[in-house]
């Protein structure tokens, strides 16, 4: 085997792949046309032999980066890579512009033909021996990822794809103890260790030996009650498509897939594609850079750099990184990344219209995982003063969407989807200040942006609450505004710690799992601050089980401690809906009481504690003006004198009651229970969270045991004392009414013309009837629709060649993929908003499949001119 020696270094940089502190913002945009300059040309086949003014003609390039040494680069000088060309090389610039006159990186050559690309990879053809290919390969540290062409493979884990270690205790700063850790010795092995709920650091095994492992490094946290996996080391290295790199003696091993040999691969081996070293005036333009070790493109200390129109894939560590001040990173494309995607420190420095995707995943980590330290993983990270962060487009990210620190920023018309993706603390927009008298982020404005579908990572997990805010305000954050954001889909919408003096107006905060704004303060925040902070004139929707509004203090100085003025608060129960605003409330059914189609009321199988009047549970319970709980038909008692009812699963049942208790956000467990055996729960409630002023209460319920005598029982937290139930109803509901439920959505621009599955009774915030949608995604708002939604009729009809065209169309659902029949041409899938979700080619068959889960939200099929809604508006 050949022994391959690759400098890697980085010249003026210790390269560091932790997460470094975060600043950035609004800056002076660089001249478009810039004066004439030399130009140097760059191709795969270019001569090195030529002069400096031979490689200035395209037709005579030179090919190696190394010749820009020999130069003293001017003003207005430009570097020109050809299209279409694949650079094995790292392209280092020491050179400075000057303002109107940057040194420019870009491209020549057809404009049809793709970007060049600076790719940090070699490729390597590896020995077969007993199913394990090897190369040897020195690189001068852990190879970070290896491709089959384009598409990396995972290094080795263990345990397998998802599975985590619960380390039982921490014998010193650096050993951790797992009593099942198995596998002989793992030393050398790399260990991703989740201390705390929003960190996965990554450290190396120096001594693993009787599920004892010993650690090159401290971790950040305490090694006790956290989880791991190890990867990178023979001992995991069992499952096809996987490898691990030994920097002890250098050798890569993979396997090949089941069905497809790995003959040869692209190894990661250079540290970065482009580095700009304490310069100024320079600018990168229109270049694709892949599969680095540590970082993408890489700007140290300059000013008025800019990145624009680039794509980094698969970077190491980070895509793009500058340091300095006046920068711009701009219309890039960003895939990949192992800790952060793009990060941005220094004064007045700007970073929009970006697409970063996929970063900080776990399936994508490497042997250095998102880095040895704390709090990685950022989409954008960005510190500094006057910070610009805007329109840009961040998917899947492991940690927070954009993180920033400094004062007087602008961070406006980002789009946000899935962070907390590997951690489960974190947000879509997150800052900090650090302490009560630090400036943080203070004069900071943070409006019209999107953050929907938090997932937050239970893996590994190290906490019992997950705290995935939508924009999250951390550690005495303060004198921050937050307009017109919408948030929908995480843990907590707007989330602040010991946040002082925040306004937030006009926002829409709607589903938000725990709560829709959430604000915790300590011992040390007083309440003069507390009551600093006004919301106004926001919208608040909760689902069932989700809180509106949650406060809480070490010290208890009110139960809202914030101004609120002209917000409105909603909660949609599916089969009714309320919503409050200025003390004005208004109710509406969905499902009216007299409805033919829902079985009737049984209340008299209802018990609080072990029969009805004698409670046993915490909390006290008061019947108003009635001894039994309901004016319906009770069931028969059972022999012992309590209530029973006959539950099957599958079932569906309403729950309805109205109630009151003696402070605001009074929890009320509901629970469906067997009353013998195992006493086990048959269906899942959620929370009721109780104001002080008689509510309804509606939930709608899904059965999963069959039981001949349930009950159903009420419960409150014992310290907060009364609580009062009235109007209770149970009864079951068929599936298919509860298929036709329609619900409140988030409208922001819709389709022309209008879907017919949109067209009925839609209200506004204020209860009053919609006649016409103009909403757009400059100015979204909520609307709430009432009435009933029959099924398609299209889906339900059967492929019939002697109907029409489309009564011959037949849709079904089937493991979270729609299957489309009949189909004479194509058809669009297309949301609520309009937006094109994909398109459905049929095969000769007319058969199309296309994969969309329901709990995505309502879509719709275009087959010509017609429309078809797929899923029922939920």
């Amino acid at each position: 085997m050949n022994v391959r020696k690759i400098p890697t270094s980085i010249p003026g940089s210790a390269m560091k792949t932790s997460m470094i502190g975060v600043r950035s913002f609004v800056m002076l945009a660089m001249t478009a046309a810039f004066p004439h300059g030399a130009s140097y040309f760059f191709a795969p086949d270019g001569d090195d032999s030529r002069t400096p003014v031979e490689a200035q003609g395209e037709l005579t390039p030179w090919k190696s980066f190394s010749k820009l040494n020999a130069l003293a680069l001017k003003p207005g000088d430009k570097i020109r890579l050809k299209r279409g060309g694949v650079f094995r090389q790292t392209l280092i610039v020491t050179a400075s512009g000057s303002e109107g006159s940057p040194i420019t990186i870009g491209s020549y050559g057809r404009e049809q033909d793709p970007d060049p690309e600076i790719r940090g990879t070699e490729l390597v053809t590896g020995t077969l021996v007993d199913g394990v290919r090897s190369a040897k390969i020195d690189v001068g540290g852990n190879v970070s990822s290896i491709f089959d062409e384009s598409d990396p493979l995972a290094v080795a884990r263990f345990p397998v794809d998802t599975g985590w270690i619960y380390a039982t205790k921490g014998e010193n700063d650096s050993t951790v103890a797992a009593t099942s850790l198995v596998g002989g010795d793992w030393s050398g092995a790399s260990i991703h260790m989740r201390t705390n709920p929003w960190t996965l650091e990554t450290h190396t095994v120096k001594n693993g030996r009787g599920g004892r492992l010993l650690l090159d490094k401290m971790p950040t946290a305490d090694l006790h009650d956290s989880y791991y996996f190890l990867s990178n080391h023979a001992n995991a290295f069992a499952k096809p498509g996987t490898w691990y790199y030994s920097v002890n003696d250098s050798i890569l091993r993979w396997r090949d897939y089941l069905n497809k040999s790995l003959d040869e691969i692209e190894v990661s081996v250079r540290d970065a594609g482009i580095i700009i070293s304490k310069t100024s005036f320079v600018a990168v333009q229109g270049i694709k850079v892949f599969g680095t070790r540590v970082v993408g493109i890489h700007g140290d200390g300059g000013k008025n750099l800019v990145v624009e129109n680039c794509t980094v894939r698969f970077p190491g560590q980070t895509g793009i990184r500058l340091t300095g001040v006046h920068n711009q990173i701009k219309s890039n494309d960003v895939v990949g990344a192992a800790s952060n995607s793009v990060i941005n420190h220094g004064l007045k420095n700007w970073v929009a219209n970006n697409k970063i995707r996929r970063t900080a995943m776990l399936t994508l980590l490497g042997p250095d995982g998102m880095g040895p330290g704390c709090c990685t993983g950022h989409g954008i990270a960005v510190s500094g003063d006057s910070a610009y962060v805007a329109n840009n487009s961040i998917d899947s990210v492991g940690y927070c969407g954009i993180t920033f620190v400094g004062q007087y920023s602008l961070i406006e018309k980002n789009t946000i989807g899935n962070h907390c993706m590997t951690t489960e603390d974190g947000g879509g927009i997150y800052t900090t200040a650090g302490g009560a008298d630090i400036p943080g982020s203070s004069g900071s404005v943070i409006r019209f942006n999107r953050i929907l579908a938090t997932k937050g990572s239970a893996s590994g997990k190290v906490g019992t609450n997950p705290e995935f805010n939508g924009i999250a305000l951390d550690n005495n954050s303060h004198d921050i505004r937050i307009d017109s954001n919408v948030i929908s889909g995480t843990a907590r919408g707007i989330g602040g710690h010991n946040s002082r003096r925040i306004s937030a107006k006009g926002n829409i905060l709607f589903g938000n799992a725990v709560s829709q704004i959430d604000f915790f303060f300590g011992a040390e925040v007083s309440e003069s601050d507390i009551r600093s902070n006004v919301f106004q004139n926001n919208t608040l929707l909760s689902r069932p089980g989700q809180k509106l509004l949650a406060t809480s203090s070490a010290e208890d100085y009110a139960t809202i401690y914030s101004t609120f003025s002209g917000n409105v608060f909603c909660t949609d129960f599916l089969t009714s809906v309320r919503c409050t605003k200025n003390g004005v409330t208004w109710e509406r059914e969905r499902i009216a009481a007299n409805d033919p189609l829902i079985g009737p009321e049984t209340q008299g199988m209802t018990v609080v504690g072990d029969q009805v009047g004698n409670l046993t549970s915490p909390g006290i319970l008061k019947i108003d003006n009635n001894s039994v709980l309901a004016t319906g038909i009770p069931s028969a008692p059972s022999a012992s004198g309590k209530f029973r009812v006959r539950v099957t699963a599958g079932e569906q049942w309403l729950v309805s009651f109205r109630a009151r208790g003696i402070k605001q956000n009074q929890p009320l467990g509901v629970t469906l229970e067997r009353t013998t055996g195992d006493f086990a729960r048959l269906a899942k409630i959620p929370v009721s969270y109780l104001d002080t002023v008689w509510l309804r209460y509606d939930y709608l319920i899904a059965v999963t045991s069959s039981d001949t005598s349930a009950k159903l029982q009420f419960s409150t937290a014992s310290n907060y004392g009364s609580y009062w139930l009235k109007d209770f109803s149970f009864r079951k509901v068929p599936i298919t009414v509860t298929d036709t439920l329609p619900t409140s959505h988030i409208v922001d621009q819709l389709p022309h013309p209008l879907p017919k599955s949109l067209i009925g009774t839609w209200l506004d915030l204020e209860g009053h009837a919609i006649q016409n949608f103009s909403a757009s995604t400059n100015n979204p708002d909520v609307a709430i629709q009432i009435d009933h939604i029959p099924p398609p009729e299209h889906a339900l009809q059967p492929k019939d060649s002697s109907k029409s065209a489309m009564s011959a169309i037949l849709i079904y659902l089937g493991n979270q993929t729609w299957r489309v029949e009949g189909l004479a041409g194509s058809a669009t899938a297309f949301d609520f908003t309009g937006r094109v979700l994909g398109r459905l080619i049929p095969n000769p068959e007319g058969i199309a499949v296309w994969s969309y889960h329901a709990s995505r939200g309502p879509c719709w099929l275009r087959i010509n001119s017609t429309i078809i809604p797929l899923l029922t508006i939920r």
